[in-house]
């Protein structure tokens, strides 16, 4: 079923089950303005969380964006 991961401090991903797939789309879960997401440090970090299940550079503060997100792996 529906699932999303959740990276634990020592890297071990942990699966969060959703029986119901992927909560709604709510804007409140997004940066206010699209423009933070243009920032290539945030792109970057973002990618690198994506990619390696670890940040370059730090967390970043600006919340990704909903496509950003893997629901079902």
């Amino acid at each position: 079923g529906p699932h999303m991961g959740s990276p634990e401090f020592d890297g071990t991903l942990v699966r969060i089950w959703m029986p119901d797939g992927a909560p709604a789309y709510t804007a409140d879960t997004e940066a206010e303005d699209p423009k933070v997401y243009e920032d290539e440090g945030v792109k970057r970090q973002w990618q690198s969380f994506l990619e390696k299940g670890r940040f370059e550079g730090g967390m970043p503060e600006v919340p990704p964006r909903r496509e950003w997100c893997v629901w079902d792996f």
